[in-house]
């Protein structure tokens, strides 16, 4: 019988949900900067949390530019 490979992304490490209210114009800008750095505004808070914590090396790592331009998924048909 063959091993079954699993396929997907690579697990992010241990981590728990925390959630959030904030104001309205802190969730609208969370979500431009998110959009702009390319990352999910759950990774973009944690990043944030982690730099304000002085616990960088929690902070999940910004994708890196290759001079592509990101294709607006959300905007499709």
């Amino acid at each position: 019988m063959a091993a079954i490979r699993r396929t997907g992304r690579p697990s992010k490490g241990d981590r728990v949900v925390v959630y959030a209210r904030p104001h309205r114009v802190i969730a609208d800008r969370l979500k431009s900067d998110s959009e702009a750095a390319g990352i999910s505004q759950s990774d973009y808070v944690a990043m944030l949390l982690a730099r304000a914590l002085e616990l960088d090396e929690f902070a999940p790592d910004l994708p890196q530019s290759h001079g592509q331009e990101v294709l607006p998924l959300g905007r499709t048909a």
